[in-house]
């Protein structure tokens, strides 16, 4: 994922907002099912439970360095997905879905109105990679608790 942050002459709010700590984007899953089966699936009401999964993690790109005078920030990210985690799925009544989410920003002086996700982008999980190169992780599993004040593995 690549996030660019919009130009302004805050300099101040720029950096804020591009911290690699501010930026919350979370994996979410949503499971709905429904027991009307003399309904057609478009008429039913679903029984939804919404979930946030994993937190992505980010760092800034090197491509724009480490000028901070530039109007701009661009930062790169990444979620990493848990292997027994369920592909997105629909049968029946049942289905599985699953969106990447794009909350508030957390920024210490700032509060905002609503706690409403800002974008939510549906997506799907596959139990098999795509045709092509394969996927490549830039960042360690786990990476993301250890910068959000998550457990700390032991050192040996």
């Amino acid at each position: 994922m690549t996030l660019v942050l919009g130009e302004t002459d805050d300099a101040q709010a720029l950096d804020l907002l591009s911290s690699p700590k501010a930026i919350v984007v979370r994996l979410g899953r949503c499971v709905r099912c429904h027991a009307e089966e003399t309904k057609s699936v478009d008429t039913v009401v679903w029984k939804s439970e919404y979930e946030n999964y994993q937190l992505a993690s980010w760092w800034p790109s090197q491509a724009w360095g480490s000028d901070s005078d530039q109007p701009q920030r661009e930062l790169h990210g990444e979620l990493h997905l848990k292997g027994d985690l369920k592909p997105t799925s629909s049968m029946a009544h049942f289905r599985i879905e699953y969106s990447v989410v794009l909350f508030p920003f957390d920024i210490a002086a700032f509060e905002p109105a609503d706690t409403e996700p800002l974008l939510v982008q549906p997506v799907e999980i596959a139990t098999t990679f795509a045709p092509g190169p394969r996927p490549r992780m830039y960042t360690p599993p786990g990476y993301e608790s250890l910068t959000r004040g998550g457990p700390i593995p032991p050192t040996y």
